[in-house]
């Protein structure tokens, strides 16, 4: 059965429009059950067995589904589709002489009182500039949705024997938030900040107090429950590009 009160934790553990918390509803009503509702910002992607598929267990079929919705409280999910106004948001950061952007698309409410517009999406904005580094010497300065990108990331790794030791850096904190250092033949090691939303990685654990941990979008989830947000993610892995 699915731990509702983890996945409202993955996704904020809040209302994304109002901002009403889960942990105040608990504690004012003993519960969080028909308060709360996952509202997927492009319903053509809903999962035809949803009902079903969010009952299960925890799975990556079942945090990939999360991951096209947004947490909502009922009032405001019942507000969104009875507005019915969808919109989209274009964020740009410039630096080294170029720009970068991201456009995000989601949903919106209109208080006519207040004469605001609240905006909601799924997609995390990923325009924090980073340093790259290879192997020590060439160095690049790209936001994480670049690295992201086939011609980056996956291009690095195909080629990691090469580069031996690829370093991604906060430029603000100087912060290691990914190491990948190459062992042999297709084998590399992995450090990474949970927090830095650069892959969806599946993992089988063998040590400590998680039996299975998925990190999505700068977020751990662990088949036993738990939520994690911080600390660092070592692994080695083969490569198979």
């Amino acid at each position: 059965m699915a731990n509702k009160a983890q996945l409202y934790k993955y996704k904020g553990n809040r209302c994304s429009a109002c901002g009403m918390e889960v942990a105040e509803m608990v504690n004012r009503y003993g519960t969080f059950k028909r308060i709360f509702a996952f509202h997927h910002i492009d319903p053509s992607t809903k999962d035809k067995n949803y009902n079903q598929l969010i009952k299960k267990s925890l799975s990556s079929e079942q945090i990939e589904e999360i991951d096209k919705c947004v947490l909502v409280c009922n009032h405001c999910h019942d507000i969104i589709h009875a507005q019915e106004i969808t919109g989209s948001m274009s964020f740009t950061v410039e630096f080294d002489n170029r720009k970068v952007s991201q456009k995000l698309k989601g949903w919106c409410i209109h208080d006519k009182l207040e004469n605001t517009l609240t905006f909601v999406t799924n997609q995390r904005l990923l325009l924090q500039v980073c340093r790259v580094e290879f192997n020590d010497q060439a160095k690049k300065h790209l936001c994480v949705i670049e690295i992201e990108k086939k011609e980056n990331l996956l291009n690095w790794l195909k080629n990691i024997d090469r580069y031996k030791i690829i370093i991604i850096r906060s430029i603000v904190t100087n912060e290691i938030l990914m190491r990948i250092e190459h062992i042999k033949n297709k084998t590399i090691k992995v450090n990474q900040k949970i927090g830095f939303p650069i892959t969806a990685i599946d993992l089988k654990v063998d040590e400590g107090d998680a039996s299975y941990l998925w990190v999505r979008n700068g977020i751990g989830l662990t088949k036993e429950g738990g939520v994690i947000d911080s600390g660092m993610l070592s692994y080695t892995s083969e490569l198979v590009i």
